[in-house]
């Protein structure tokens, strides 16, 4: 008897499976790619010098990406575009604000945060290498989610896949958001993310200015931009682990009858 074979679509999905609760590790493998690359470079003396204009750029990314995030989680239903790992979680279809753009808003944050590390070092091989690895790996990740949201809301899901893109945001698409943003929400569950994205960034910058024996405060807004968001994470952390300031956004209810949905990011 012949084996039977798996369809692509369903193969995918099963790698996604395993991918999705490990995917929080796929920006320490490129990022260890990017410090060797950069190393090499540095060794054959063909790491360039970064214009402040470009750094500016880059820093421009990254903050779209950042701002991206914040929206999204900001306006979303509880249990929907979390941060768990072991299963899929979504009681409810997110379609509006930054859902009604892109189907996976999160994830294209994810990729213009991590895509400016990458922009500094100025080396198209390794954007392509960036851009390539993110697509393979969370090509199936989002195969998964949409096998899980395509059961749970059927024809409501498959209407709203029909019309909204996957990863590159169409703005023309935009319907303003069915609930109020949550600027709360944004400080508590963002925080952190801000902080390892521009500690990434600062990092790379500071590699790129020492690997060229050039001032470690060469670049004036990367270090500014690494001091102001350091600022604000110490004092959200004290605000959420010392008051009861950000206490309520973590546990505002859900509305039984919010029409909004997608997984977890």
């Amino acid at each position: 008897m012949k084996k039977m074979m798996i369809p692509l679509a369903s193969r995918m999905a099963e790698q996604g499976v395993w991918l999705f609760r490990w995917r929080s590790y796929l920006p320490l493998l490129l990022a260890g790619l990017l410090i060797v690359r950069m190393i090499e470079l540095a060794d054959n003396h063909l790491l360039r010098e970064i214009p402040e204009a470009w750094s500016c750029l880059c820093i421009l990314v990254m903050a779209s990406g950042l701002v991206l995030r914040a929206i999204t989680v900001g306006s979303v239903p509880e249990r929907t575009s979390g941060r768990n790992t072991k299963r899929q979680l979504a009681d409810s279809l997110n379609t509006t604000g930054t859902y009604s753009i892109v189907r996976n808003p999160l994830y294209t944050a994810n990729f213009l945060i991590g895509l400016s590390g990458f922009l500094y070092s100025g080396d198209a091989w390794l954007i392509l290498i960036y851009a390539l690895s993110f697509w393979c790996y969370y090509e199936r990740i989002i195969a998964t989610e949409e096998v899980f949201l395509s059961e749970k809301f059927e024809s409501t899901y498959h209407e709203w896949a029909k019309h909204t893109p996957c990863l590159v945001p169409q703005f023309r698409l935009w319907k303003s958001f069915n609930r109020p943003m949550l600027v709360r929400r944004i400080l508590a569950r963002e925080y952190t993310s801000w902080w390892v994205a521009t500690a990434f960034y600062a990092g790379i910058v500071t590699l790129h200015h020492s690997l060229r024996h050039e001032p470690v405060y060469h670049d004036f807004p990367a270090g500014f931009m690494f001091v102001g968001v350091s600022i604000v994470y110490v004092t959200v952390w004290i605000l959420k682990h010392w008051t009861n300031l950000l206490v309520a956004t973590a546990t505002t209810s859900t509305p039984t009858h919010s029409n909004a949905a997608s997984p977890t990011r």
